[in-house]
């Protein structure tokens, strides 16, 4: 027996394998339709999507065996496909083959004789397994045949692909969900409390204003603008405090200072003002 070359690109075709996400995932009936139909058109018991890991062969879809089923790496046959370059990688009667007829699934179960299998070939080309067909006797596979185990490779990919950019899509809804509601967390925590809590971008512009603000200022929240902060702040601290906000975003600092803050009686009041900058990256 003849274990499977590895790839040049094994380990780039293992990385796009895993972010697919669908190893050790449950049957799914898009997948089980391509098996039932390579099958049934080519008269083989077993078909198979066949994903290749790093020491092991995964089912992903089966006719003929249990969806799940999963033999070692070293003794599959789709294992040979994936670093074949054929488009079908073909072997007509196994027990004739070197590379496989002491291979323990043509000795024992299945009893592979004939093997035909297309490798699922991704857009960066990494062959991360095979959509294949087995039979118990020796046979070959005629262009028609061929020509359609190709096609159904290729509407495997396809699906899986879907799937991924699916999982992507609902990853991307949870994290959204989850920001909606650490936002309304924090905003309902921010007007709790009796301390003026505020929130804003490096160039001043207001993102958030608790209620003790719109309180003290006696400023309607829904009336205010990019500079509304500004017109209550004491003229004669205004540059300072400007001046205190650029220094502390220039060496990465928090931002700490006193200044007047004018009450909506009209009379200004000092406030002391402790900041913390939060600095994000894409």
């Amino acid at each position: 027996m003849k274990e499977p070359p590895i790839p040049a690109d094994e380990d780039q075709r293992l990385c796009r394998l895993i972010t697919l996400g669908v190893l050790d995932t449950g049957s799914e009936s898009v997948l089980d339709s391509f098996t039932d139909l390579a099958a049934s058109l080519t008269g083989h018991p077993i078909a198979l999507v066949s994903l290749v890991d790093r020491e092991r062969q995964w089912m992903k879809s089966a006719v003929g065996v249990p969806q799940g089923f999963q033999t070692p790496r070293t003794i599959s046959f789709c294992g040979h496909a994936i670093a074949s370059p054929e488009e079908i990688f073909e072997v007509e009667d196994a027990l004739l083959d070197e590379r496989f007829r002491d291979n323990p699934l043509v000795t024992g179960e299945p009893h592979v004789r004939h093997y035909a299998g297309a490798p699922l070939v991704m857009p960066g080309g990494e062959r991360i397994g095979t959509l294949c067909v087995i039979g118990p006797t020796p046979g070959r596979l005629d262009e028609k045949e061929r020509l359609l185990l190709a096609r159904l490779s290729r509407s495997v990919v396809e699906v899986l692909l879907l799937r991924e950019r699916n999982q992507d899509l609902d990853a991307r809804l949870r994290a959204e969900q989850a920001l909606r509601e650490s936002e309304a967390s924090f905003r309902a925590i921010a007007n709790a409390v009796p301390q003026i809590i505020w929130s804003a971008r490096p160039d001043g512009t207001v993102l958030f204003l608790n209620e003790r603000w719109c309180a003290f200022t006696g400023m309607a929240a829904d009336r205010l603008d990019d500079q509304t902060w500004m017109q209550v702040l004491h003229p004669e601290d205004l540059n300072r405090t400007l001046t205190a906000w650029h220094h502390s975003l220039a060496v990465g600092s928090a931002f700490e200072c006193e200044y007047r803050l004018r009450h909506h009686s009209g009379d200004y009041r000092w406030v002391l003002e402790v900041c913390k900058h939060l600095l994000f990256t894409d």
